[in-house]
């Protein structure tokens, strides 16, 4: 019988190895719950919350000084330009009036020629020296081009250049001063840093020459003698420009540095204590209950801390509370007695009861000590438990040397019956192993009867206000107790299941029939049957399977 009965382990291994058993299992409820719970992993942090929050800072810092950036340098290329411009008017505006007496005697171009390099030309070049003028050039309207000089004059041409804008000449109408671009070249000569600045899409600077035109003419007069032309260049502001943004980019580094340490310390300071929430988390679902985590900011996480503190300490308690509890009764009960909902009262449900006890306990207790005694039953329920604990049932109470267990109280979906049949078989099984070690320690052995009834009971909470205890009662739990006495006073098997149970369960078990036996408070003969054996649980799925399928096929289906 023993290798005829597998034990569950070998059974599960089995099981693991069939995937359409494995799925049947599942659906009916007959394998441990434990085997079929789906792994559930925490995610993995790609992104720490101190990266985040120190990219977001840096982000904002970045973008900042961009903007600062961008409004400074076209604040300051406006304030240049406009200052050149207004300085270039002016310069010319002066030369064009110094002329204008001298240029008014020319009658000839002879008489020209005189008067330019008598009192024209000297006061021109000295004019050559005012900063970022690049060229002078004097025109008048008669005899063209009077005078001419500068680093950058060979460059014009003159063809282009006088009298671009018509109005300077238009007789009847006073003309204001005129500026044109009149070349743009690239900088050259920048230090790396310089080149890398200007290459910003918002700067770009050239090495820009500028035209500014001014009339030759008395003041408020519209006669006008010619123009006085001057050029401009702005590679000297552009240098300072670039050198302005090279001081400001170096502050901004200075600062994106500050700010970038600013916001590691600030991340730190803020991520430290939810990483450490984090870690006591990690371990509290591990099993850890003792993880206390120290409060280091009085701040929302210093809150969420406290709370998470208190959660654990209260979990702690709860699950004492529960480890105290499982120790005098079943888990299942503890959670039923844990979850609050605590009434006198119960429902009616359908389950199999299991009454089990030793034989002649009397006559082998008579020979032990009192504490012989309570060591050889704390030894014969501990292994006993196993095996109704295995088979998803409950042991409700020990009752001096008998067992009381439940099979579908709290888990309806089981197959209740089946599996108190295998209950019964694993500990005579179980007792056999036991007597072995007991013959060998040289104690005296122990014999079993089990009684096995199927059908409605009272479930629920019994006892008064203050004390009360899960249980189960009715004609099913007195029967089954009775079953278990009768196949000691009747000379029947060790095991005896009720018709009830035996209707559930009779194309997987063999048994010997035929026997009725009167039971207290019955009117009528009951009849019973000796449980001598069960399928492997892998033949019982796939006779269960095969009753599926024919099911089908029924044209009754």
């Amino acid at each position: 019988m023993a290798t005829q009965y597998k034990g569950l382990d070998s059974l599960f291994e089995e099981i693991d190895q069939n995937k359409d058993v494995t799925k049947d299992l599942a659906t009916t409820g007959a394998g441990a719950k434990a085997a079929f719970k789906q792994a559930k992993t925490a995610p993995k942090i790609s992104i720490s919350v101190a990266l985040k929050l120190t990219t977001a800072i840096v982000f904002l810092v970045v973008v900042a000084i961009a903007v600062i950036t961008y409004i400074l340098s076209n604040q300051l290329q406006k304030v240049q330009r406009d200052s050149m411009q207004a300085k270039g008017k002016i310069v010319a505006s002066q030369l064009a009036k110094t002329v204008f007496e001298p240029m008014g005697r020319m009658g000839s171009d002879k008489q020209a020629r005189e008067v330019v390099d008598i009192e024209i030309e000297p006061n021109y070049k000295d004019n050559l020296n005012i900063e970022d003028l690049r060229y002078i050039r004097l025109y008048h309207k008669d005899f063209g081009l009077l005078w001419s000089g500068g680093p950058e004059n060979q460059i014009i041409d003159d063809s282009k250049l006088p009298f671009y804008d018509d109005r300077l000449l238009r007789e009847g109408q006073k003309a204001p001063e005129v500026e044109r671009l009149i070349l743009a070249r690239p900088l050259s000569g920048l230090t790396p840093m310089e080149n890398l600045i200007n290459q910003l899409p918002f700067l770009r600077l050239k090495n820009n020459l500028f035209d500014v035109a001014a009339p030759v003419a008395f003041m408020g007069s519209v006669k006008k003698l010619g123009e006085v032309h001057i050029g401009f260049s702005r590679e000297r502001v552009n240098r300072q420009i670039l050198n302005a943004l090279q001081n400001i980019f170096f502050i901004a580094f200075i600062i994106m540095g500050a700010a970038i340490l600013a916001s590691i310390l600030i991340s730190l300071s803020t991520t430290r204590p939810i990483a450490r929430l984090k870690n006591a988390m990690v371990k509290v679902g591990e099993g850890d209950l003792a993880q206390r985590v120290r409060i280091s900011a009085n701040d929302e996480v210093g809150l969420l801390t406290w709370n998470f503190n208190n959660m654990i300490a209260e979990i702690e308690e709860k699950e004492k509370m529960r480890d105290s509890f499982g120790k005098a009764v079943s888990e299942e009960i503890v959670e039923v007695m844990m979850s609050g909902d605590l009434f006198l009262g119960g429902e009616e449900k359908q389950v199999t009861m299991l009454f089990s006890d030793i034989r002649s306990f009397t006559k082998i207790s008579s020979t032990l000590s009192p504490s012989g005694v309570m060591e050889m039953l704390n030894e014969y329920f501990t292994r006993m438990e196993y095996v109704v604990n295995k088979n998803l049932g409950i042991i409700d109470k020990y009752v001096g040397d008998a067992i009381m267990a439940i099979f579908g109280a709290t888990d309806p979906n089981q197959d209740h019956a089946e599996n108190a049949c295998r209950t019964a078989i694993e500990m005579i099984l179980e007792l056999e192993k036991l007597n072995k070690e007991r013959e060998a320690r040289g104690q005296v052995t122990l014999k079993i009867g089990v009684g096995i009834n199927t059908g409605p009971v009272t479930a629920g909470m019994l006892g008064s206000a203050n004390r009360m205890n899960y249980t189960v009662i009715g004609d099913t739990v007195n029967m089954a107790s009775r079953l278990c006495d009768a196949n000691g006073s009747h000379g029947f098997a060790p095991i005896v299941i009720a018709e009830g149970t035996y209707d559930r369960v009779k194309d997987i078990v063999k048994v010997r029939t035929g026997h009725s036996i009167m039971a207290k408070g019955k009117s009528r003969p009951i009849r019973i049957y000796e449980l001598l054996g069960i399928a492997d649980r892998k033949t019982t799925i796939e006779l269960k399977l095969g009753r599926i399928e024919n099911a089908k096929l029924s044209p009754s289906a």
